[in-house]
């Protein structure tokens, strides 16, 4: 699934079912993203994100 960040860009997340299944009740409303970050760097310096959502919850306001 993708998620846009604000100020930055949209990325692309993978998550477990548990939450895949909670996106129909956030959709196109503000929600607080739990994400899990791995960087991987290569020996000549490539770099590679990757992002696993981990729990969403609507944000206040």
């Amino acid at each position: 699934m993708e998620i846009e960040v604000p100020r930055r860009r949209v990325v692309t997340v993978r998550a477990d079912r548990e939450v895949s299944a909670l996106l129909s009740a956030y959709a196109n409303r503000t929600v607080l993203a739990e994400v899990m970050i791995t960087t991987a760097r290569s020996p000549l310096g490539r770099e590679h994100r990757s992002y696993l959502l981990i729990d969403l919850e609507l944000a206040e306001g």
